[in-house]
């Protein structure tokens, strides 16, 4: 934070003079006519001094040791030797001793360089500012021109007191709220053992009086930037970043990338606080800033949405990586989930299929992971359409996801459950889905979808999947009254014996058949024995109508007859033989058709 500070003023100082240089027509107006010194900045310091104060009265000592507050304040030591060294005004030795020895310390910036220097040499400038402070007690600062002081005391004890990390809570040489942060934090991580305390009795002062006195009247504050900032340097993450969040949405804009970027450099998402454990604040937390800036765009771009779904952090993780190796969390995916079955954009984020049931690879999942890893992205959202009773997107992401054992799965189920209804719209659309799926990747010889039936040994599916949907024939010939072309389907199904000799056969073959098409079994055979009763019936009453007639074929109508009640008592004894999910009443209505035809 002091660094940020730091580099922020420093950054402030440089665009003033080179502002004024080019506003007064002195120089250039880049500011590389200044001659920057050995600290890189003292140039600069000078030329703001002089623009500062202007053509008010002033002594050289005031502008030297305004010169030595903003070289402190830019965090530059080096700067600050130069400026008590080239001035003319005489330096107590115990104060460049203190210096020089801060600026012998290896590396780190100001206040780290400074924290090395022996505490008998701090308490020689502790001596000097107690001394300076006892002369200044009781002086007015009289202002001049626009609001400067005209004595230089109060940053002769601002220099001395940040070298020496006395406290100046009321110093007036804080002008802004950044300098108010500065001079806090700068006094409270002298100490280790008292950093903590420090940092957070400076937050807590932010926070006691809250953001309308820190944003009144500042143009920037809109957006909640002005207060957040604050709070961030005073190590208050969470608390900054959920202003920026609550500011409407160019806040969470904010909010959102600002926690990303925080989470990316391991900074955690948490407030600083006196406890031992100042870690208060969970994945999660951001996860939910993330997963609400998502959501407000993902109606106008899917794909968008999942950019920043992707970053959603979250301690447990799925086992998918991205292409760059950054792990999906649980909490990603599941957001992901939500996004792809809210927004129902499931070719935007997972692609579209090729003639021969592959998957293009033209998703903006695909953006971010491999084909691998984009089919089981989608096969997970399928599960949970699957649990929220979302069954048609559900196989469109499975066929999507390249898993078509599980599609065929729950086309054979949905077939299954779907062969006796009084749902016609509902029996209708997955009869014309499964047709349609038939033709394009079945029917057309060695496709993708049966190179993978192949391979995963899955091929029955298929088998159960024409026989289902030839029963859905047999049962939609059924409800038109077409009995004889009924039954001829269903026994060139194989599924029902031809004689006694076959019954043992078939009862074996009943206990291979998949679970969907036993389960609907008992549907079969009574539509099967209703069939064979409505022809009985319709003979029967040909056979009437013939005799009456001079050319009497009686004969071959009682062959056909016979044939019809032959089958049907193989049938009924059939239907006693094997396990089927019926009650009484079928076995009933078995019995009464097949003893109607005797």
């Amino acid at each position: 934070s002091l660094d940020f500070l730091s580099e922020q003023f420093r950054t402030f100082i440089m665009n003033q003079v080179k502002n004024g240089l080019n506003g007064n027509g002195n120089g250039n107006g880049n500011g590389m006519d200044i001659n920057m010194g050995r600290g890189g900045m003292l140039g600069f310091l000078v030329k703001y001094v002089e623009m500062e104060m202007g053509g008010n009265s002033t002594t050289v000592e005031e502008r030297m040791w305004r010169a030595a507050y903003y070289a402190l304040r830019c965090g530059d030591l080096d700067c600050l030797k130069e400026v008590l060294m080239g001035s003319n005004v005489g330096v107590d030795e115990k104060l460049m001793r203190c210096v020089q020895e801060a600026c012998q310390s290896q590396g780190g910036s100001g206040i780290e360089k400074l924290i090395h220097v022996t505490q008998d040499v701090v308490d020689g400038v502790v001596e000097l500012y107690r001394r300076v402070e006892s002369r200044n007690l009781g002086l007015c600062n009289v202002t001049v021109g626009d609001g400067y002081f005209d004595s230089a005391k109060d940053y002769q004890l601002a220099v001395l007191g940040l070298l020496s990390f006395i406290p100046q809570e009321s110093s007036a040489v804080q002008k802004t709220s950044e300098d108010y942060i500065f001079m806090g934090l700068w006094n409270g991580i002298r100490a280790d053992a008292e950093c903590k305390e420090n940092v957070c009795a400076l937050a807590d002062n932010i926070k006691h009086y809250g953001p309308a006195h820190f944003e009144d009247g500042v143009e920037q504050s809109r957006d909640g930037w002005v207060y957040s900032m604050l709070l961030l340097l005073c190590q208050q993450i969470k608390s900054g970043v959920g202003y920026l969040a609550g500011k409407g949405p160019d806040g969470m804009c904010i909010a959102v990338h600002l926690g990303l970027a925080l989470a990316e450099e391991g900074i955690s998402l948490s407030d600083l606080t006196k406890n031992e454990d100042s870690s208060d604040v969970r994945d999660e937390d951001l996860a939910s800033l993330v997963t609400v800036f998502a959501k407000s765009l993902q109606s106008a771009s899917p794909a968008v949405a999942l950019d920043y779904l992707i970053c959603t952090p979250g301690s447990t993780k799925t086992g998918i990586d991205t292409k760059n190796g950054r792990p999906l969390s649980k909490i990603g995916l599941n957001q992901i989930c939500r996004l792809v079955l809210d927004t129902k954009a499931f070719q935007v984020l997972g692609g579209t299929m090729a003639t021969d049931g592959s998957r293009l690879a033209s998703g903006a999942l695909d953006k971010y992971f491999g084909n691998r890893q984009v089919s089981e992205i989608l096969a997970y959202v399928a599960e949970q359409s699957m649990r929220e009773g979302k069954v048609a997107d559900a196989a469109e992401l499975l066929s999507l996801a390249g898993r078509y054992s599980d599609l065929m799965s729950v086309l054979n189920r949905q077939l299954s459950s779907l062969l006796v209804t009084d749902d016609v719209n509902e029996r209708r659309f997955w009869k014309g889905a499964a047709e349609q799926f038939l033709n394009t990747y079945l029917a057309n010889g060695q496709t993708h979808v049966i190179q993978v039936l192949e391979k995963e040994r899955n091929l029955s599916l298929g088998n159960t999947f024409q026989m289902l949907l030839n029963l859905m024939t047999f049962f939609d010939r059924c409800n038109e009254n077409q009995w004889q072309s009924a039954w001829e389907l269903v026994d060139n199904l194989h599924l029902i014996p031809t004689s006694e000799r076959d019954i043992s056969s078939k009862v074996e073959y009943f206990s291979s058949l998949s679970t969907p098409v036993q389960q609907v079994f008992h549907h079969i055979l009574s539509r099967a024995m209703q069939s064979l009763f409505e022809q009985h019936s319709q003979l029967k009453s040909d056979q009437g109508s013939i005799r009456q007639g001079p050319n009497s074929g009686a004969g071959g109508f009682e062959q056909r007859l016979y044939e019809v009640r032959i089958r049907a008592r193989v049938l009924a004894t059939y239907s006693g033989l094997i396990p089927l999910s019926c009650g009484v009443d079928f076995k009933a209505s078995i019995g009464r058709m097949e003893a109607y035809m005797v």
